[in-house]
């Protein structure tokens, strides 16, 4: 029930196989093909001495076709595919997430640089604050120098006035 039947015949000698639907075909055919060039070879098989290594010889090929991916090329480069799309989908998540961070970077630098924009014009502002400041003081600092001298040449005029009377 649910089998596929493959057959092959050789020189009168009808080669058959029995797999499940979802096996290839194709596989089954070289199985075929495989075990009529082994028959050839062997020759005749009715003997009892030959049924025993036949058992094993069938077993051997059957376990051999079912589970190497050698055996069939499109399952083999089936598998070589799946396996290149995995590695591209682990590129693409790399790239998708180093994207993402360069993302957040250039965000950061964007507002890094409105910062200093505004840092320098507080920097300008504070730096024509301190001037005025300074200016201040220089004014103050001469015009209480300028009293000391004023006082002191009172003092001294009043001192020659003194002495000279």
């Amino acid at each position: 029930k649910n089998h596929t039947i493959q057959y092959l015949v050789d020189n009168e000698v009808a080669f058959i196989s029995a797999a499940t639907p979802d096996f290839p075909h194709r596989i089954c055919f070289k199985f075929l093909q495989d075990i009529s060039s082994e028959y050839k070879s062997i020759g005749d098989i009715n003997s009892s001495s030959s049924q025993r290594p036949l058992q094993a010889f069938l077993k051997k090929k059957m376990v051999h076709y079912s589970t190497d991916t050698s055996v069939d090329q499109i399952r083999h480069l089936n598998s070589q595919v799946s396996e290149v799309k995995n590695i591209m989908h682990s590129n693409i998540e790399s790239v998708l997430a180093r994207g993402d961070s360069l993302e957040s970077i250039v965000t950061k630098a964007e507002q890094l640089e409105d910062k200093s924009v505004v840092f320098h014009k507080r920097a300008k502002k504070l730096k024509c604050a301190m001037l005025r400041e300074n200016i201040k003081m220089c004014i103050l600092l001469v015009a209480i120098i300028t009293c000391v001298l004023l006082v002191l040449a009172g003092g001294l005029s009043g001192l020659i006035y003194f002495l000279v009377k």
